[in-house]
């Protein structure tokens, strides 16, 4: 894995980059089933475009 991607999935996962992406509040057990999708279609997609482009 290149180091962009890692660095994008550091900053996509954070708590609060998480609530404003899905425009939501989460508690945390939310949050952690969210932040597992996304890292999870990010590396399945093979797309790692940031998602407000």
């Amino acid at each position: 894995m290149k180091r962009g991607v890692l660095n994008e999935l550091l900053v996509l996962t954070q708590p609060g980059f998480l609530q404003h992406h899905f425009k939501a509040v989460f508690d945390p057990d939310e949050r952690d089933i969210k932040r597992a999708t996304l890292i999870r279609e990010r590396l399945n997609s093979g797309n790692f475009n940031r998602p407000w482009d």
